[in-house]
């Protein structure tokens, strides 16, 4: 084995800022739960969303019939920069404990531990944050998202993760002051 380097990350997740690296950071939670505010503190590299790998296949963010080839870009681009030992962020709901599985899966072929920070944000203020943007994402979705979040939630320690970290609504995302309440688990 090489030489375990260390990256420094913008954000504080547990109050941790420095990182192995590589290291792959799955992001869990529904659509307005605050994912994007958070991934947008990192550098841009790093961050990989399927709605940005859906808008660059089809033109369009929202064409769920694109998801298959954005998820090829995105495991593409995710094989690459942990073979060069680069860290990443998966910056989409990952509320399906088999889409989980498949990420720790990738990243262990690298040797790249998989931290996992879930954003335990109240319903009404993901369907009130949705309403709030440009691109809305439908009411049903939301809930059917956040209740497959409040499913996961319990299992996600037992699921491989290196760590565990839940945003609780409300938390200053990114802030010096930022203590995840649960900690790492």
């Amino acid at each position: 084995m090489g030489t375990v380097k260390t990256a420094v990350l913008p954000a504080t997740v547990g109050g941790l800022t420095e990182w192995p690296d590589p290291l792959l950071i799955v992001l869990v939670g529904p659509p307005g739960a605050g994912k994007s505010t958070f991934a947008a503190l990192f550098p841009t590299p790093m961050v990989l969303n399927l709605d940005t790998f859906r808008e660059w296949v089809s033109d369009d963010p929202h064409d769920q019939q694109a998801t298959p080839d954005a998820v090829a870009v995105e495991r593409a681009i995710l094989h690459g920069r942990l073979r060069r030992g680069l860290p990443c962020l998966i910056d989409s709901t990952n509320v399906d404990a088999a889409v989980r599985r498949d990420l720790i899966d990738q990243a262990r072929g690298y040797g790249a531990p998989v931290v996992a920070v879930a954003f335990d944000v109240p319903l009404d203020e993901c369907l009130r944050r949705s309403r709030g943007r440009a691109r809305q994402v439908d009411d049903e979705v939301i809930r059917l998202k956040h209740a497959q979040l409040l499913d996961s939630l319990p299992r996600l320690p037992l699921e491989g993760f290196a760590a565990v970290y839940t945003i609780p609504c409300g938390e200053r995302i990114g802030s010096d002051a930022h203590h995840p309440g649960a900690g790492a688990t």
